[in-house]
């Protein structure tokens, strides 16, 4: 600082003997229109390199390479824990789904196949609760073959309604 003090305004990089600012001059050389971002010669620094309006006017922006890398990191840790997140949230909704789609009317059908197997023919599976069309039909399917087996039950036993 108290070179760049001393010189007043007239600032040279070579008279400050500074081997990053000779690296930054020597790379300036080659800079584009654009902005650009290269590691210096020893890779310890990032610099960032834009051109401004006017003759031979840059703004260089200095970086530590490991304070970057640290960034990334902590980034990619907070992108990862939020798609674990957001993974472990969607398989609880199909779990959920599943139980109450699936789950829960088969549950009902196998009981009132159990029931039917014990011998209570007048066991009936609701159509009307289920959202599923597949399990509506097969809830359908289930009562009119329930119906039948009544039927028959009752006919071989000589008993009427």
């Amino acid at each position: 600082m108290a070179q760049i003090r001393a010189a007043g305004g007239a600032l040279a990089e070579n008279g400050l003997h500074d081997p990053l600012l000779t690296d930054i001059a020597a790379q300036l050389e080659d800079v584009g229109r654009g902005a650009e971002a290269r590691a210096n010669a020893d890779d310890r620094y990032l610099l960032g390199f834009a051109r401004l309006a006017g003759p031979d006017r840059h703004f260089v922006t200095v970086y530590l390479v490991q304070a970057v890398r640290d960034a990334a990191v902590a980034n990619a840790r907070g992108i990862v824990l939020v798609g674990a997140f957001v993974a472990l949230f969607g398989v609880a909704l199909l779990v959920a789904i599943l139980r109450s789609q699936v789950g829960r009317p088969l549950r009902v059908l196998i009981g009132a196949t159990e029931g039917m197997e014990a011998g209570q023919f007048d066991v009936r599976v609701p159509v009307s609760g289920t959202s599923w069309p597949a399990w509506r039909r097969a809830s359908t399917a289930w009562w009119r073959a329930s119906t039948c087996a009544t039927a028959s039950s009752r006919k071989w036993r000589g008993t009427t309604p």
